[in-house]
This record gives structure tokens, C-alpha cells and sequence, in this order.
């Protein structure tokens, strides 16, 4: 093997590696907006129902934790991200009830 095919081999090994990485932390950020869509739809949806005075269902609790106080619904959405090592924690929104 001659010296400019190993460092074309060099090259190629550690572009795919920057590449990977770089889409595993697309997939983690893409992760984190999906959480905060998440809990920012459920905080409206909570904050229309308080408005109307209707009871929130359990359906609209189910993996998002909704807080009603002072005039305002507070939504999170625990989500993990994995590429760089921060763990699991919570996505949240705040809507103020209409």
C-alpha cells in the first residue's frame, strides 16, 4: 500500500466517524424539538380546556406532566438525549390560559 492510499484510508475512516456523530446528534436534537412540540401542544390544548372549565382527560396527561396555577398551564415532556452524555430531563412550555 502506498503512503497516499493509507492516508486516503485515514481520511475516509475519520470522515465517516464525524459523519456518524453528527448524525446521531441531528437525531438528539431532532429528539428535544419533538418534546417541546409536544409539550407546548398539550399546554395549549390544557389551557383551552381550563379556560372552558372543563376537566383536563387523562389522555392529555399521558407522558406529558401539566401543572394548572396561577392562570397559566405548564407542560414537560421528559426526553433523553444520548450523544453527549447529558441524560434524561424535561422539555417544558407554559401557556397562560385565555
Amino acid at each position: 500500500m502506498t503512503r497516499q492510499a493509507g492516508q486516503a484510508t485515514i481520511e475516509l475512516v475519520v470522515g465517516a466517524t464525524l459523519l456518524a456523530a453528527l448524525a446521531l446528534g441531528g437525531v438528539d436534537v431532532l429528539r428535544v424539538l419533538r418534546a417541546h412540540d409536544a409539550a407546548e401542544r398539550a399546554a395549549g390544548r390544557a389551557a383551552v380546556l381550563v379556560a372552558e372549565r372543563r376537566p383536563i382527560p387523562d389522555s392529555l396527561r399521558r407522558g406529558v406532566q401539566l401543572r394548572v396555577h396561577g392562570g397559566a398551564v405548564r407542560a414537560a415532556v421528559r426526553t433523553c438525549v444520548l450523544t453527549a452524555q447529558i441524560g434524561c430531563f424535561d422539555v417544558g412550555a407554559v401557556v397562560h390560559v385565555p
